[in-house]
């Protein structure tokens, strides 16, 4: 018997400005690079956010085309940096959601922001870097424990059903759970579209949502792995459909990464 999509309902997030000041500033505020990068001079400004919500952790069986739901509402908080156009009649219309590479276990825009800032900054585009791994969480709280100690994603798992892990490449421990990232990941791109007072984006035109990054396997697994169906309105009518084609189809993959949030 065949496996068929079960449509997703996406609610818009908590999101909380973290403001910058001389003592307390992002890691990866462009000033603060060992080159430093002055958005002023280019008509931008950098904002940092907090965002909060509750995430399903998926399981995906092999061979089965689509995921099912392992722990459902799992409590989930991480951060955003985003660089807009201060005036929003320069902005192009499309927001390019990094997610940021995390090999280091560390933030880093490696595949996005640092190849085509000088593009984006041209064609007054707006690029948004998004934590999306424990470890990365964990240098954070190192960087500066006061302004992240709120970030987390911690197992929702009791103590005694909780698994050691598995693969060496991407660390984690028994105590955190990446899976959280995935419902975190589409709740931000409905954010972004949304009519939200807390959008960051609410008095810009968006058009067109994209993901980019160096995080090949999230990019690729993201819009094969859960997300068929997005709601626009925040769970009362579930019409904003993502197409979904096999996952061994790399022309559908690749033509999914450029467009993973787009409505």
């Amino acid at each position: 018997m065949s496996k068929t999509a079960k449509n997703v309902t996406v609610f818009l997030p908590n999101v909380k400005k973290l403001e910058i000041t001389a003592e307390s500033y992002p890691f990866g505020l462009c000033e603060r690079q060992a080159v430093p990068l002055h958005l002023e001079e280019y008509g931008y400004l950098e904002e940092e956010y907090q965002i909060s919500g509750r995430s399903n952790v998926y399981t995906w069986p092999l061979w089965d085309p689509y995921p099912d739901i392992q722990t459902p509402d799992a409590p989930y908080c991480s951060r955003f940096l985003i660089r807009k156009p201060k005036d929003p009649a320069a902005f192009s219309g499309n927001v390019f959601v990094e997610l940021f590479n995390w090999a280091h276990y560390y933030d880093r825009s490696v595949a996005g922001w640092v190849h085509s800032a000088p593009y984006f900054l041209r064609s007054g585009d707006v690029w948004i870097g998004l934590t999306v791994r424990a470890r990365a969480i964990e240098s954070l709280h190192t960087f500066d424990p006061q302004r992240y100690h709120e970030l987390s994603l911690a197992n929702p798992l009791p103590p005694q059903q909780r698994r050691p892990q598995i693969f060496d490449y991407d660390k984690t421990d028994e105590d955190t759970e990446n899976g959280l990232i995935w419902d975190m990941i589409s709740q931000l791109g409905v954010l972004l579209k949304s009519d939200s007072p807390h959008n960051p984006l609410r008095d810009y035109q968006v058009k067109a949502v994209m993901g980019c990054g160096a995080t090949g396997g999230d990019l690729s697994a993201y819009p094969h792995q859960h997300l068929q169906q997005l709601c626009p309105d925040h769970g009362q009518n579930p019409s904003y459909p993502l197409r979904h084609e096999p996952r061994n189809d790399r022309r559908c993959r690749r033509r999914h990464e450029r467009h993973l949030l787009s409505g």
